[in-house]
């Protein structure tokens, strides 16, 4: 698998937050690489793709952008191995709610969601 570099997270962020006209700020420098570091704890991509989402939407590593980093990560973790989600904006919007707010708080819980909207990237035969 590959996974994200603290360096892209940030740079993620950054993206997220001057896109709504705000800075962006790092609250928490351990916090970060605790997150960045938390899917690799596991094996399976799906569990990866929520360990990263949970790590970034259920805490406040940056002062502002933290569920729009989640997602925007998640994006790039599965597009960078081979998968794409497939789920609508407000489906993915309640989603952060729910880790936000505590509704939702196990890797399994959305791992179970990002696998259920999973879509396998079609490439190009290179031959």
């Amino acid at each position: 698998m590959r996974y994200l570099t603290r360096a892209e997270i940030v740079a993620i962020n950054k993206q997220v937050v001057t896109e709504r006209g705000q800075e962006s700020v790092l609250n928490d420098p351990d916090r970060l690489d605790a997150n960045v570091g938390r899917p690799q704890w596991f094996e399976d991509l799906w569990e990866a793709a929520g360990a990263l989402f949970h790590a970034f939407a259920a805490t406040q590593a940056f002062k502002d952008g933290n569920k729009g980093t989640a997602l925007a990560a998640v994006d790039a973790f599965l597009k960078w191995n081979g998968w794409e989600l497939d789920a609508t904006d407000d489906e993915v919007f309640s989603l952060a709610m729910q880790v936000a707010e505590h509704e939702i708080d196990t890797v399994e819980e959305l791992a179970a969601f990002f696998k259920a909207h999973g879509v396998q990237l079609q490439l190009p035969d290179l031959e």
